[in-house]
């Protein structure tokens, strides 16, 4: 079931890591627990260890359909490895819910920075109109849902780096300029100043032209991708 056979007759110390974490789990399912809890149990693997007991471990889960709490301080873990994730601040849940509705639609401020990377800016709200507001961030005026903003409100929004999009200008009316570029094997990720502030953005490595340090490029995002953060929450 854990893929040690042949390795019966081994001590787990003369194991790898990753087969130790494998003898461990062993050990706790031949008790046939109708709980199974995991506190940081990826912490001393490297980080292809890991990758590879997430996938285990879920798959095992799943087909044992055995409860499963996970304590983690790992977000990837949280994500890869979870149905519902409870996001704890100051010994209290801040956030409940599945994992990609906390990625992508958070409703506090810390599992908004808790949660993978994140630009936010802070801005003011100018008007509001039909559930939309429109807030001044720094040079330029965005669009973002209402919420339970109000006109003269300080707003802070969010938006993942993986939404912003980059387009290369060859005229001044480019709205940003890159300062720095990293190629990471699957994804580039850019640091820009823009009108609205520092943003970082990451790109998927398509094999097309990426922008240059120094070049001037256009910001954009799809509607809805720029969010508004609670504010009870963030100020408290």
């Amino acid at each position: 079931m854990v893929r040690l056979s042949g390795l019966e007759e081994r001590y787990p110390r003369e194991m790898s890591g990753g087969q130790r974490q494998r003898v461990a789990v062993a050990r706790v399912l031949a008790i046939r627990p109708s709980v199974l809890l995991l506190d940081e149990p990826m912490s001393n693997l490297d980080a292809k260890l890991r990758a590879e007991m997430h996938v285990e471990l879920r798959a095992l889960q799943r087909r044992l359909g055995i409860t499963t709490i996970l304590v983690t301080h790992d977000q990837v873990e949280a994500m890869t490895m979870s149905d519902r994730i409870a996001v704890m601040a100051n010994g209290r849940i801040a956030e409940l819910g599945s994992p990609q509705d906390i990625y992508d639609r958070p409703n506090s401020d810390f599992a908004m920075r808790f949660l993978g990377q994140t630009n936010i800016f802070r801005g003011k709200v100018k008007s509001i109109s039909r559930g939309q507001a429109s807030i001044q961030l720094s040079e330029s005026i965005v669009i973002a849902d209402k919420r339970h903003l109000a006109v003269g409100d300080e707003a802070m929004l969010f938006i993942r780096p993986e939404r912003v999009r980059l387009a290369c200008q060859a005229n001044k009316k480019a709205v940003g300029r890159v300062t720095s570029r990293l190629f990471l094997g699957g994804l580039w990720h850019f640091e820009v100043e823009s009108t609205i502030g520092a943003l970082k953005v990451t790109a998927p490595n398509s094999g097309e032209r990426q922008p240059q340090e120094g070049e001037s490029v256009d910001v954009g995002w799809i509607e809805g991708d720029l969010q508004v953060a609670s504010a009870e929450v963030a100020n408290g």
